[in-house]
């Protein structure tokens, strides 16, 4: 897993590595077969498999400032929920979360669709075009601010309250 904050961006990919320069991302990630890869924004078309290797594509069509992109590879398992206004969520769960923290993940997952409506009645409608989380089984021991892809939900409701209350606007 690649988090960013506050420099790290340009140690996987030439960036002008300055927040006010923001731009959409196409990632094309190639993994050995069987492993999938996750990143910011939504899936573009299926991963395209060849000499045991596959690439996905991911595609983040929300301008981003680089130390908010993230990428992960590993044994993941890709589930698909909904929210407000037909919004995608986008989960990424390691195969090595524990049984019980497994079954406890899920469950705070299932409760995106109702978490997204209840904080759009707060801060009005939600800014970005995917919503969603990775969740590792690995050792990095913090969480960073990602965007539409978070390492933790407590992360993107705070990318979510920070578009708004910049936006210069009370409808977000």
């Amino acid at each position: 897993m690649v988090v960013n904050e506050p420099e790290g961006a340009a140690t996987w990919y030439p960036v002008n590595d300055d927040p006010e320069d923001k731009a959409t991302y196409t990632f094309r990630i190639t993994v050995p077969e069987g492993k999938t890869a996750v990143a910011n924004g939504r899936p573009s078309g299926q991963p395209a498999t060849k000499d045991g290797w596959t690439t996905w594509t991911w595609k983040a069509k929300d301008p981003m400032a680089s130390y908010l992109s993230t990428a992960g590879v590993g044994d993941f398992a890709l589930s698909y929920d909904v929210g407000p206004r037909g919004l995608p969520i986008i989960n990424a769960i390691d195969a090595d979360v524990p049984g019980p923290e497994l079954a406890e993940t899920k469950r705070s997952l299932a409760l995106q669709p109702e978490m997204s409506r209840f904080l759009e009645g707060l801060f009005g409608r939600y800014p970005f075009e995917a919503f969603g989380a990775i969740v590792d089984d690995d050792t990095v021991e913090y969480a960073l601010e990602t965007q539409t892809r978070s390492t933790r939900a407590s992360q993107q409701n705070t990318r979510w309250c920070t578009k708004w209350a910049t936006s210069g606007s009370t409808t977000a």
